[in-house]
C-alpha cells in the first residue's frame, strides 16, 4: 500500500504538497530549504526573474553537486580499495615469514 503521508513546503514562494515516500517531514523540509537556498543564490547572482529559468538553473546546480559528491565517493572508494589490498599483501607477507 503506498504511503499517503504528505507535507506542504514552500519553494520559491509557491506552496507544494509532497508525499513523504519514506522520508521524515524534517528531511523533506531540509530538501526544500536546500532548493530554496540554491534558488536564492541564482536570483541574487544572475538577476533572472523567470521562474522556469531559475528552477532549471537550481536543478542543474544541485545535479552538479550530486555529480561532484559521486565522483569524490568513487575516488575515496578506489583509494580505500588500494589501501586494503596493500594491507592484505603486508599481512600475507608477515604471515608467510
Amino acid at each position: 500500500m503506498p504511503n499517503s503521508e504528505t507535507i506542504t513546503v514552500e519553494i520559491y514562494n509557491v506552496q507544494h504538497t509532497l508525499q513523504l515516500e519514506g522520508r521524515t517531514p524534517l528531511e523533506v523540509s531540509g530538501l526544500a530549504d536546500h532548493v530554496n537556498k540554491k534558488i536564492d543564490e541564482i536570483v541574487e547572482t544572475s538577476k533572472i526573474a523567470d521562474t522556469s529559468k531559475v528552477g532549471i538553473l537550481a536543478a542543474l546546480n544541485i545535479a552538479e553537486e550530486l555529480f561532484k559528491l559521486r565522483d569524490n565517493k568513487e575516488d575515496i572508494n578506489k583509494k580505500s580499495e588500494g589501501e586494503v589490498q596493500e594491507l592484505i599483501k603486508l599481512i600475507d607477507s608477515t604471515l608467510s615469514d
